[in-house]
């Protein structure tokens, strides 16, 4: 498949999506996020939905085109972000908190 204006890709660490990026431009080789030196810049053929990175940093970061299912995840994983680091706990009444255990149990 070849990318396009628009088209969105989820880099994977550990298996899961981590940061989301949606293609501004495209060129006959190269798919680009962002511009100027804030730019990443993709090879515009894609394998299996898999992306391979221009000049990648040297770390072993996987890049995929979005699917739902990992858009499912990615999503997912920002609740427990957005629940974990912009909660004061501390703050919660005694109810509130039994509430969300109760919740939380019910899932398991």
């Amino acid at each position: 498949m070849e990318l396009k204006v628009g088209n969105i890709i989820y880099s994977l660490t550990g298996g899961e999506p981590t940061h989301k990026y949606i293609i501004d431009r495209v060129t006959k080789t190269q798919a680009i996020y962002g511009y100027g030196s804030g730019s990443i810049k993709f090879k515009i053929e894609s394998t299996g939905g898999f992306v391979e990175r221009v000049g990648g940093n040297g770390f072993r970061v996987h890049y995929k085109i979005e699917t739902p299912e990992l858009k499912e995840e990615f999503e997912r994983l920002c609740l427990i972000s957005k629940l974990q680091y912009n909660t004061n706990f501390n703050k919660l009444s005694k109810s509130k908190l039994e509430l969300m255990v109760k919740i939380l149990e019910s899932e398991e």
